[in-house]
C-alpha cells in the first residue's frame, strides 16, 4: 500500500453509519435504567470501548488535522450526555468516572488511529473492490 491513501469511494455511507453509532451511544446513554452491567467496572469498560470505536471510526473518515476536532466533539458529547443524565430524572445519574472512561476511550482511539487503525475504511474499500 502506498503512503498516500486513496480517497474513499463510500465516505458518505461510512459517515452515515458513524452517525448511527453516535445515535446508538446517545440513546443507550439516555434510556431509563440503561440496563446496568452486573460486573464491577463493566460500565466503565463499555464507556471506554464505545468512545474508542467512535474515535477510530471518525479518524478513518477525516485527515489527521481533523482528529483533534473529532476528539473534542466526542468529549463534549460525553460531557453533555452525563449532564443530561443528571437533570433528566429518568433513573440515570451523572457519574464523573464515566467522563474519565470516555476520555480514556478517546485517548486510546487516538493512539490506535496513529498506529494505523485510521486506515480501516480504505482497507475495507480495497478489500470490497477485490471481491
Amino acid at each position: 500500500m502506498s503512503s498516500v491513501l486513496a480517497p474513499l469511494m463510500h465516505r458518505r455511507l461510512w459517515a452515515i453509519l458513524g452517525f448511527m453509532l453516535v445515535g446508538a451511544v446517545i440513546v443507550s446513554s439516555l434510556i431509563p435504567g440503561g440496563g446496568r452491567l452486573q460486573m464491577e467496572g463493566a460500565d466503565k469498560l463499555a464507556h471506554a470501548f464505545a468512545y474508542l470505536v467512535l474515535m477510530v471510526w471518525f479518524a478513518g473518515l477525516y485527515p489527521r488535522r481533523g482528529w483533534t476536532w473529532v476528539a473534542i466533539g466526542l468529549l463534549v458529547m460525553g460531557l453533555t450526555l452525563e449532564l443530561l443524565q443528571g437533570v433528566m430524572q429518568m433513573q440515570r445519574t451523572a457519574d464523573p468516572r464515566d467522563l474519565v472512561a470516555n476520555a480514556a476511550g478517546v485517548g486510546m482511539g487516538v493512539v490506535l488511529a496513529f498506529a494505523g487503525a485510521a486506515t480501516w475504511a480504505q482497507r475495507l474499500e480495497t478489500w470490497f473492490a477485490r471481491k
